[in-house]
């Protein structure tokens, strides 16, 4: 006779067989990955995607993303609980989603948390409405007349942007947080609410993340994804790969191979906006 106990569990196992199921790899009538091909332009605390979306697995990541469809054109977008499909589609920071393939041109803008947490304020039509005006600026090549920190939610505390500059400067070693937090002042309990204040992260998050956009970035001087990985801070080249498609639902080779990778540096009229 099965108890109460018995039934719960295995009706649990069959919702989390039923949820694997959903999330199977997209995958083409051959049943391979479509690759991403386009430009991926990187600026400090932002990315922007231009090209033909190739299939992703469904994920979540720490970036706010608006997905805009060119020419007016409709972008779909998974969710969970919901299909969205229109011109602009908004991803708030943390929420599962996948976008659907589509062999027309789509532009991609990926917020990083890092930008004085406007990424993850209270309210997400704040963020969409935020991320709106910072695609119409990078795809209008305005820099000139427009300031990130304007779009700021708050300041960010002084010992924050210690911790964000050492990390950043020591990527390809171990850093403890307590060495963290003893260069900027504070304790380790501080210092991580600090970091959860103002960038949305937890210490950890943060340097995960800083690794990933930094092996991503090299990608723009080196062909080779071990290098990257190294470059990056990564023990190799199979980390870099898990990582990235635990955030981004694809591969390096997946979603990088086919894309020419430009630093906002090297874009004239875009130095002032980073």
């Amino acid at each position: 006779m099965k108890t109460q106990s018995t039934i719960s569990n295995s009706a649990a196992r069959e919702k989390r067989a039923s949820k694997r199921a959903q999330k199977k790899p997209a995958l083409d009538e051959n049943h391979n990955h479509r690759d991403w091909a386009g430009t991926l332009l990187v600026g400090k605390g932002w990315l922007v995607f231009s090209g033909t979306s190739g299939d992703t697995d469904p994920h979540s990541h720490l970036l706010a993303q608006l997905v805009v469809g060119r020419n007016n054109a409709a972008v779909t977008v998974s969710f969970p609980d919901k299909l969205q499909s229109a011109n602009r589609v908004f991803i708030p920071s943390g929420v599962e989603h996948q976008l659907e393939y589509s062999a027309d041109i789509v532009d991609i803008l990926y917020i990083d948390p890092t930008l004085s947490n406007i990424s993850r304020t209270a309210d997400d039509h704040i963020t969409q409405s935020i991320a709106n005006n910072l695609f119409d600026v990078t795809m209008e090549r305005q820099g000139s007349d427009f300031e990130i920190r304007q779009l700021s939610s708050s300041q960010v505390d002084p010992r924050v942007l210690r911790a964000q500059k050492f990390i950043n400067e020591h990527l390809v070693e171990e850093i403890p947080m307590q060495k963290v937090a003893d260069i900027t002042n504070c304790s380790v309990s501080r210092l991580t609410v600090l970091m959860r204040q103002h960038t949305g992260l937890t210490f950890r998050q943060f340097v995960r993340w800083s690794r990933l956009s930094r092996a991503i970035l090299s990608l723009a001087t080196t062909s080779s994804f071990t290098e990257a990985a190294h470059m990056g801070g990564f023990a190799d080249a199979a980390h870099f790969s898990r990582t990235m498609r635990e955030m981004f639902g694809v591969s390096p080779t997946e979603g990088l191979r086919h894309l020419n990778l430009t630093s906002s540096d090297l874009w004239p009229g875009m130095r002032n906006i980073v």
